[in-house]
């Protein structure tokens, strides 16, 4: 599957959004796609996987292990968030991001 994916090898994964800061945000994730790919590290377990603010966890969830298909995992975060932190206990693969407000 070729989306813009890549695996976050750091487990670490930082990035800015503009929103309406009146308003609540859904981060939407798309993860999945194969377990391994050439020169990338294969995902075989469980990845825990949390959106932080400083020592703040605002959502968190469990990646199952890729399966071939796409996946979309939301996040309901809290209005006026500007800086999005992902942390995770291994590498994990993302396809795209996806920011929604109502």
């Amino acid at each position: 599957m070729l989306d813009g994916g890549r695996t976050i090898r750091t487990g670490t994964e930082r990035f800015a959004i503009t929103v309406d800061p009146a308003r609540p945000v859904k981060l939407v994730m798309r993860t999945g796609g194969k377990r391994t790919y050439d020169f990338n590290e294969t995902i075989d377990r469980p990845i825990p996987i949390k959106i932080v603010d400083g020592d703040h966890v605002l959502a968190s969830t469990t990646l199952p292990i890729p399966d071939g298909t796409f996946l979309e995992v939301p996040f309901d975060l809290p209005a006026g968030i500007s800086q999005i932190q992902v942390e995770a206990t291994a590498p994990y693969r993302v396809f795209h991001w996806f920011v929604l407000q109502q």
